[in-house]
């Protein structure tokens, strides 16, 4: 035995030497002065693999490195590999990584397919597999090291392997008890990662020097016994039936009791999923079927142990898309009615002091919005990120952690914006009346904050949740609650402005209530948890969701320039006009911004879990969405332009006439908006804040800021309806340019 490992050993050593010389068979078993058949019989005995195999696989790992990390041409580094055509290496690559040389390099991400075999000169051994069982203890941060070592030896099992990524998430393994070694001296013989919740077995890693002692046998039987419900059923994931990259894992998992489930994509490579229930499928058939068809269904294992689907790992078609982003479409459209029916009610009920004071604290409300909108979409980019890298408790802290953050932020605003009220309207030199109506509205909207921002941020987090449903449902009910309330508050009891600030304040409500109901229950895929303050994922959070905060930012801004640009050239009749214009724009805008941030989620987890197929066809699809959103919503505008204008101002005003022209210029606008918004929040999603808030930023002030400087003085009011449909045209250039420049890195 012990002159077996020397003799594989230093064949190992051989092949490692000569990897990029012609190596067979008889060539390796002449130099180290072995029979080649009782050498092949050893070798793959010791190490789980034949001779072949393992210099095939070690020269793609080396080619692979080639790739990513040199210039050098495929040709070349097929040759370097063993290879007499480009063709022959770029089939065997392909069937091992499930991409094509060029696709990989492309991508720039290397991950081994095999490294170099250490063997154990001296491994100890027991014939009773109880014994190795009573030697398994949980991993210490001590042991990171030879754990790696022997994720290393065995990363045959495990393709797409990233080192740093993986050791991270160790490390909250080890934290939370969820991590077994066993040890022979200071060598790691057997690993285990598992979620004793779930029943999963995230990793699992044994010797190949020790893979016949038992040894997977005794960590499944030390993981059910000590830290599972009796009934609950494990599951693992391995690669697909027929994967030529598989050295014998499948057979394995079946000789181990595992049946195989449904097919799965983790991290862009296809496995499946394989489970073993806690009953005897022969002496119960029929609760090992029941057991099978509630882990594939799935739903909750006895009292600990539960299967939460993530609904972002299945596949998906138009409809099942339009589905899932449908809610947060409603959404926006009912957010946007809950401006829209207050300024109804206010013209019409109070007066048009009051409905001018609800313009002037807009900055402001802005302010509200655009902080709730940042920490929504830039915090839930980070967290289905992490949930795509299989980092569900890590996401599951940061989540909270955001949460609180909202809640702190928003009672800070709250307060300032009391402290701050008198000074804010003071150097305004405003009548007596209208500063009146806007410390009324402000200081009753001031007071639902913090529920705006949790509002924001659960309905992004329901949707990821396989909440849509409820999502929609809050929104409308939302919605209804806001409509039905002005009418009581403003109509009825005669509460004013005021009235209007309560009953859209209560309206936004509905969601931060039902949200903290829905994630205080652990059956939800995302549920508080105790929170770890990590600075780096507030500052991401706070980076990814920048466009959307600016964004809102330059929103008040720009309203006010169009303000002061028509009372120079029409009045105050063009103010009313201008808006008019702007609600039926945001209204139409609030389907695009509904669909985008719908589908954030999905292209966060895509992305994290490098689901490359599934984040091309997504984008593709949705590119298709926004062409028939826009064509629809123009076609609607120019038809229905006077009943909307209506709704504002009755025929026999002069406003009605402005608005009407504005609008059938500005419809041309809703053309270039949907692909605008859509290509802000798609990297916002992909966590690239940076690309995003130049987008967002350059689209609704850059842009905005020249055409409503230039385009007047050349056209006069022409121009200014002009100004809206020009500068999304350019911005729209601006994201052609960065979807073609950030293609590759991303992969969609």
């Amino acid at each position: 035995m012990q002159n077996d490992i020397e003799n594989v050993i230093a064949t190992i050593d051989y092949i490692e030497t000569h990897l990029s010389e012609n190596l067979d068979l008889d060539g390796i078993a002449e130099a180290v002065n072995y029979s080649k058949y009782h050498l092949h019989r050893m070798f793959t005995a010791t190490v789980g693999m034949t001779i072949h195999d393992y210099v095939q696989r070690r020269r793609l790992t080396e080619a692979a490195k080639l790739l990513v990390f040199t210039d050098r041409p495929i040709l070349e580094i097929a040759l370097i590999a063993g290879y007499e055509s480009q063709q022959a290496f770029t089939a065997i690559f392909k069937e091992m990584y499930k991409k094509t040389p060029g696709r990989y390099r492309e991508e720039e991400e290397f991950y081994p397919l095999q490294l170099r075999y250490v063997l154990n000169k001296n491994p100890m051994k027991f014939d009773d597999p109880s014994l190795w069982k009573q030697r398994i203890t949980f991993a210490a941060p001590g042991d990171i090291p030879e754990w790696m070592n022997l994720v290393r030896l065995v990363i045959d099992g495990f393709p797409h392997l990233d080192e740093e990524k993986y050791e991270a998430g160790l490390r909250e393994y080890i934290a939370c008890k969820r991590a077994l070694i066993l040890k022979d001296g200071d060598t790691a013989v057997g690993i285990m990662a598992f979620q004793e919740e779930t029943g999963s077995i995230d990793f699992l890693g044994v010797h190949p020097q020790y893979r016949k002692q038992g040894i997977a046998r005794a960590f499944l039987q030390k993981v059910r016994e000590e830290f599972m419900d009796g009934d609950a059923a494990l599951t693992v994931t391995t690669f697909r039936e027929g994967d030529k990259a598989d050295t014998g894992c499948r057979d394995i998992c079946k000789k181990l009791g595992f049946a195989e489930a449904e097919l799965l994509v983790e991290f862009g490579y296809p496995t499946q999923r394989f489970i073993k229930c806690a009953v005897d499928d022969k002496a119960k058939p029929h609760a090992a079927a029941k057991c099978l068809q509630a882990v594939n269904q799935p739903v909750a294992h006895g009292k600990k142990a539960q299967q939460t689907e993530n609904p972002l790992a299945r596949d998906f078609d138009i409809k099942s898309l339009l589905r899932f982003a449908l809610p947060t479409i409603v959404m926006m459209i009912f957010m946007g009615l809950y401006t829209i029916v207050d300024t109804v009610f206010v013209s019409r009920f109070v007066n048009t002091d009051a409905l001018s004071a609800m313009n002037i604290v807009c900055p402001v409300i802005n302010l509200i919005v655009g902080l709730g909108t940042m920490l929504a979409t830039g915090g839930s980019a980070v967290i289905m990120k992490k949930m795509g890298e299989k980092k569900g408790d890590e996401a599951k802290e940061d989540f909270t952690f955001l949460i609180l953050v909202n809640v702190l932020v928003g009672m800070m605003m709250c307060v300032l914006g009391y402290v701050l009220m008198e000074d804010i309207f003071a150097g305004m030199h405003l009548s007596a009346e209208v500063e009146g109506y806007c410390v009324e509205y402000l200081s009753r909207y001031l007071v639902f904050t913090v529920p705006i921002l949790l509002m924001n941020n659960f309905t992004l987090y329901m949707i990821a949740s396989e909440k849509a449903t409820l999502s929609l449902v809050c929104s409308v009910t939302g919605g209804v609650l806001n409509m039905a309330l002005d009418y009581v508050f403003i109509a009825g009891l005669g509460m004013g402005i005021g009235g209007a600030a309560v009953a859209t304040g209560l309206g936004y409500s509905v969601t931060a209530v039902a949200g903290l109901f829905v994630f205080s229950r652990k059956k939800s895929l995302l549920h508080f948890k105790k929170p770890a303050f990590r600075f780096k994922v507030l500052v991401n959070a706070a980076t990814n969701g920048c466009s959307e905060m600016a964004t809102a930012l330059v929103t008040g801004i720009i309203t006010m320039m169009f303000n002061w640009t028509m009372l120079h050239y029409v009045g105050e009749d063009g103010v009313a006009a201008v808006t008019i214009i702007m609600y039926v724009l945001m209204f139409a805008s609030s389907l695009y911004t509904g669909y985008s941030y719908g589908v954030a989620p999905m292209v966060s987890y895509y992305y994290g879990e490098q689901s490359h197929g599934k984040l091309k066809k997504l984008v593709a699809v949705s590119l298709k969405v926004i062409l028939a959103i826009s064509l629809v919503t123009v076609a609607v505008s120019l038809l229905l332009t006077k009943p909307l204008v209506s709704v504002f101002a009755r025929p026999d005003n002069p406003v009605y006439s402005l608005a009407v022209t504005g609008n059938r210029i500005c419809t041309i606008a809703l053309l270039f908006i949907g692909f605008n918004i859509f290509a802000s929040g798609m990297f916002t999603a992909l966590s690239n804040g940076v690309v995003s808030a130049v987008l967002a930023f350059s689209r609704s002030f850059v842009f905005m800021l020249i055409t409503m400087i230039v385009l007047p003085l050349i056209l006069g009011v022409n121009g200014i309806w002009l100004a809206t449909p020009a500068a999304e045209l350019m911005a729209l250039g601006l994201s052609v340019f960065m979807f073609f420049k950030y293609r590759k890195r991303y992969g969609y």
